[in-house]
């Protein structure tokens, strides 16, 4: 007859081995050194030996150091590619409003508004003249996801993508009124004798004199002021060009096509490194 799982458990404690409780579910079996008989000649007691199983301090400390090593070694890794999927994000928009852009000259005899404006008395940015006509959808694609605001609002009109200086003297410009102060300005979208090395949009931002905010205006040399062109994609800006496409652009190449200096991305200084 088969003993009951009692009298199994009974047997395997009078058993000539020591078992071990390592925490309270693992089982180690150790043989029993020497006689299995005590002093007086009987039989020894048959136990179990329990352990708990536990972390000493310095133990806990190594740990901890070993996890803050890594953390500091990927935090850089990880906020480059956080910048990188911004910076990837960037470029998208500025592909969208400069194709709206191109498109609005192809429909209006090659001829890209660039802004109205009457001296202390009214304005219209290039964004909001695109959205009347139906050719930008959405303004959110007028905002770089990496500087602020970060989104856009109605009593914000200025704070989106930088577009060039309508204020320059351009031989490319049009000027219904003579004076960029007086009417509207105009680009000779179509008649640009080098279209990928014109540069169009760019990520901007007001200087250190002002908010800390994009700037919907591209001066080619900055100051504290007004805005200019912000290399904040790890040290890149991301441009769009009269030819439709879209870089991630170094300082040397921002001095190739026409930009003196920028601004710093923590203190929006200006970087005169450009001029070298």
């Amino acid at each position: 007859m088969e003993n009951p799982p009692q009298n199994r458990f009974k047997n395997f404690l009078q058993n000539d081995d020591v078992w071990c409780c390592i925490g309270y579910f693992v089982l180690e079996k150790r043989a029993v050194a020497g006689s299995s008989l005590d002093s007086r000649g009987g039989k020894s007691r048959r136990c179990i030996v329990f352990k708990k199983l536990a972390f000493t301090l310095v133990e806990l400390l190594m740990v901890l150091c070993v996890i803050s090593m890594l953390i500091a070694l990927l935090s850089p890794a990880l906020s480059k590619m956080r910048e990188s999927a911004r910076s990837l994000q960037c470029m998208n928009n500025l592909r969208q409003i400069t194709l709206a852009s191109t498109t609005y000259a192809q429909e209006h005899d090659g001829l890209f508004f660039m802004q109205y404006h009457i001296w202390a008395v009214a304005s219209k940015e290039w964004h909001l003249k695109l959205y009347e006509t139906g050719y930008l959808k959405d303004f959110r694609v007028c905002i770089c996801p990496s500087h602020p605001p970060k989104e856009y609002s109605q009593g914000n009109k200025y704070y989106v993508y930088g577009l060039r200086d309508y204020r320059a003297a351009d031989s490319n410009y049009v000027r219904d009124a003579g004076s960029c102060y007086n009417g509207n300005t105009f680009l000779q979208l179509y008649g640009l004798t080098d279209p990928s090395n014109y540069y169009l949009f760019a990520d901007s931002s007001y200087g250190s004199g002002r908010e800390n905010n994009q700037c919907y205006l591209l001066q080619s040399t900055p100051d504290t002021n007004v805005g200019g062109v912000q290399t904040r994609h790890v040290d890149l800006a991301n441009v769009s060009f009269a030819d439709g496409h879209v870089e991630s652009c170094n300082q040397m190449r921002l001095k190739s096509v026409g930009f003196s200096g920028g601004l710093d991305k923590k203190t929006r200084l200006v970087i005169r490194v450009y001029l070298e």
